[in-house]
């Protein structure tokens, strides 16, 4: 039991971190598209 309890927790922090790394890898593509918009 403890063996899929630390397994489950090993997957939740590599989608945690997936998804911080698509929110953050998105946001700079949209600050980037906004500033070039602006410096045009």
């Amino acid at each position: 039991m403890r063996t899929i309890i630390r397994s489950l927790r090993k997957l939740d922090d590599h989608w945690i971190g997936d998804l911080i790394g698509g929110v953050c890898l998105f946001g700079s593509i949209i600050l980037l598209v906004i500033a070039a918009g602006v410096l045009q």
